[in-house]
């Protein structure tokens, strides 16, 4: 059997470089039937484990469930994930869903935390939850993004949202990337890069409300989660 460092690096190896910007030229993508070509190199077991990672940064498998049970499944999903930077990924992931939804409640005129259930998962809880008044949670200088995308969805620009949303993801992936090449987390993390070029590629204007909603909209309102990812 071939040592996972030579799989990883031959599975690099064959697929187009990835710029360090997301809306810059030179970009080639891949279908995803060629990109699962390479990934047949990957053994079952980290198949496995990509397979999870990409479904939680895409979230797509709780859009239909309450709230605790999203939140409840997806730590659940994510402390099944092996790799230790992948499921910090997870969690940031999360925290990042439930800042904007703080935001969304916010502006949609939600009362102060106190008087509203609001989830506790992550490391903002107590910050949301004490500066519910203030537009970036008294969070500015930690998550600076904050209030750039209060901005914009506080103006009703969801076009725009969703590529400052995009850049943002990326331009993690990228900084996470800097400490990883030819290994796992190399490779996961050109496929959630793969996935994001592909959303943007399909994008529609029109259809730039009906995804951020699905975003930040998938059950953060109405539950108490006391669960973290360790």
């Amino acid at each position: 059997m071939m040592p996972h460092r030579c799989q990883y690096t031959l599975l690099l190896a064959s697929l187009p470089h990835q710029p360090r910007q997301f809306f810059s030229d030179g970009r080639t993508l891949l279908s995803r039937e060629q990109l699962d070509r390479r990934l047949r190199l990957l053994d079952a077991s980290d198949a496995a484990e990509l397979q999870r990672i990409e479904a939680l940064a895409q979230g797509f498998q709780f859009e239909n469930e309450n709230d605790e049970t999203m939140l409840s499944s997806y730590l659940e999903t994510a402390g099944r994930i092996l790799n230790d930077e992948m499921r910090r990924l997870a969690l940031w992931h999360l925290e990042l869903r439930i800042l904007l939804s703080a935001l969304r409640l916010r502006l949609a005129g939600a009362s102060a935390p106190e008087r509203t259930s609001f989830p506790g998962a992550g490391t903002w809880q107590d910050a949301i939850k004490k500066n519910w008044h203030k537009n970036d949670f008294g969070l500015g200088y930690r998550v600076p993004w904050l209030a750039d995308a209060h901005a914009l969805l506080a103006n009703g620009r969801p076009h725009e949202l969703e590529k400052f949303l995009l850049e943002l993801i990326w331009r993690h992936y990228i900084e996470v990337g800097n400490r990883h090449y030819f290994d796992f987390t190399a490779v996961a993390l050109y496929v959630l890069r793969w996935d994001l070029s592909r959303r943007w590629s399909s994008y529609r204007g029109d259809e730039a409300v009906a995804c951020f909603d699905r975003l930040v909209e998938t059950g953060l309102k109405d539950c108490d989660l006391s669960l973290e990812i360790r």
